[in-house]
């Protein structure tokens, strides 16, 4: 019988590296955690999201390759504590940047889409570029004077 921790470090390893891409469930329970422990500190975090763009059909999925590039470029991007793992099982893939400090504001969150946007072009085909979405947000939301401001996004047209 494998243990709890066990089944939530499951995970594919991209290019021999030592870290884990942690399942739906283990990644949704780190992000609770982290939300806690924000609303306690006071001290940000950022939640990137990279929505596959891949279409929701019963019993289709991910294609391993873009997956593991996917999955690859978000590494290359951000540091070797952040948690990475499905946001959505095989279809959004997210990360945890924590440990932030108390000055970053939103113009960290338009440079870690940017950073992540700019890897991905370079090692996806436009194909599969054109579908993807990345998102970004602050977690403790920033006090925003524009009601009508967004998250830091990059949609496919912005890739």
């Amino acid at each position: 019988m494998q243990g709890e921790s066990d089944r939530w470090s499951r995970g594919i390893v991209p290019n021999g590296q030592r870290r884990h891409v942690y399942n739906e469930e283990a990644f949704r329970y780190f992000l609770a955690l982290e939300r806690e422990r924000s609303n306690g500190s006071g001290c940000p975090f950022l939640l990137l999201l990279v929505d596959l763009g891949e279409p929701l059909r019963v019993g289709s999925r991910i294609d391993a390759t873009i997956a593991l590039k996917v999955l690859s470029s978000i590494w290359r991007c951000l540091r070797e504590t952040d948690i990475i793992g499905w946001y959505r099982q095989e279809l959004v893939a997210g990360a945890l940047l924590t440990e932030l400090g108390n000055g970053l504001q939103m113009s960290g969150s338009a440079l870690v889409a940017q950073r992540v946007s700019g890897e991905l072009c370079e090692r996806l085909p436009a194909s599969v570029t054109r579908r993807l979405e990345v998102r970004v947000h602050q977690y403790p939301e920033p006090k925003r004077i524009d009601p009508g401001s967004r998250p830091a996004a990059f949609t496919s047209g912005e890739m």
